[in-house]
């Protein structure tokens, strides 16, 4: 602290020592000029010339770190799903035309019918078992309502209404009702066909003759 003092009233002596100093040489100069202490403008600092052990230290202030900034985060991205896979759209198929029903053309009363056999020598002394077989030769259905089956005895068969297809066979029974041979039969309670020999007529509805079979 002493040393701080001297140093201070030394540095005081020599500005007071400075001072009396220019104050001389200005009397010494012409008398009608005023003394003015223009300072000599100069780059070098006032106390440049005191000697540096009693230049005052300049305090150094800390300049502040600047402090780090943190990086941005990466903004994520938006990841879009992956595309679906569009099902390929199939070909409609093309509506085909219905086919308009065919009038069927009503069957007829009259045709080509067959007598192709007789089985004359049935079972028992009743022979219910015999039978007539008939085939329609044509070429469309025939309607056979109406239509009558005899012998020579006029055993006399009425057809009921029935449509019999082309090229199909029925038989007309004694006195038996078979559905599969299209259930004819006379109903008779004794034998109408002749062992020995006979004939059969077929007509049609309106009393025509179709066919006749015969056998000896």
């Amino acid at each position: 602290m002493q040393s701080k003092i001297s140093s201070m009233l030394m540095f005081g002596v020599l500005l007071l020592m400075l001072w009396l100093a220019l104050t001389m040489m200005s009397q010494t100069s012409t008398i009608s000029t005023p003394f003015v202490l223009t300072p000599t403008p100069s780059s070098t600092p006032l106390l440049s010339w005191i000697p540096s052990a009693y230049k005052p230290v300049p305090t150094s202030t800390s300049t502040p770190v600047p402090t780090s900034t943190a990086p941005p985060t990466a903004t994520p991205v938006p990841t879009s799903p992956p595309p679906t896979n569009t099902p390929i759209p199939t070909n409609t198929p093309i509506p085909t035309n219905t086919p308009m029903p065919t009038n069927t053309p009503p069957p007829g009363t009259s045709g080509n019918v067959d007598i192709i056999h007789i089985f004359y020598d049935g079972a028992g002394s009743s022979e219910p078992d015999e039978y007539v077989e008939i085939r329609n030769a044509d070429s469309f259905p025939i309607q056979l309502s109406g239509w009558t089956l005899r012998d020579n005895a006029n055993h006399v068969y009425q057809f009921p209404s029935f449509v019999i297809q082309p090229g199909q066979v029925c038989r007309v029974y004694t006195n038996q009702n078979h559905p599969n041979w299209c259930g004819f039969s006379y109903g008779n309670g004794s034998a109408i066909w002749n062992n020995g020999g006979d004939c059969a007529f077929l007509r049609n509805s309106a009393g025509g003759e179709i066919d006749t079979y015969c056998y000896p």
